[in-house]
């Protein structure tokens, strides 16, 4: 007659053999993806689309954009328009719609002080704190 211990015996092997295995193939998952790790994002892709999302926008709102250097736009727009406030609400529209971008200069007059009759906006990147 078998005893209770003796009838758990072997099942106690093939249970110690199925976790064994199960350790081994988790501690070899866990040391693959400890040994590759993830890709710091890039500045230059992340600085490229916001500037290219960013001249859309302005084109769309009726700007003459020129990039100058790697982070510098220059909006401009020689006639004002029907109405100042529908210009500065433009202006205002594309300020705010570019992310990471700030306005560093904003002329709105005449060639004297603009250099152009109209509107001169100058907004330069700025790198974001996480991205």
């Amino acid at each position: 007659m078998l005893d209770k211990f003796q009838a758990l015996k072997e099942d106690r092997f093939y249970i110690s053999i199925v976790l064994c295995a199960l350790s081994s193939l988790l501690a070899v998952s866990s040391y693959s993806i400890y040994s590759q790790p993830k890709l710091e994002p890039s500045y230059e892709k992340k600085r490229t689309a916001d500037m290219n999302a960013c001249k859309s926008f302005a084109k769309h709102k009726g700007f003459d954009v020129k990039q100058t250097g790697k982070a510098v736009l220059t909006l401009t727009k020689e006639s004002f328009g029907n109405d100042e406030k529908f210009t500065f609400a433009s202006v205002e529209s594309v300020i705010i719609s570019c992310g990471n971008i700030e306005m560093k200069s904003f002329c709105f007059g005449v060639e004297s002080q603009c250099s152009i009759d109209g509107t001169k906006v100058v907004m330069n990147y700025e790198e974001p704190e996480t991205y």
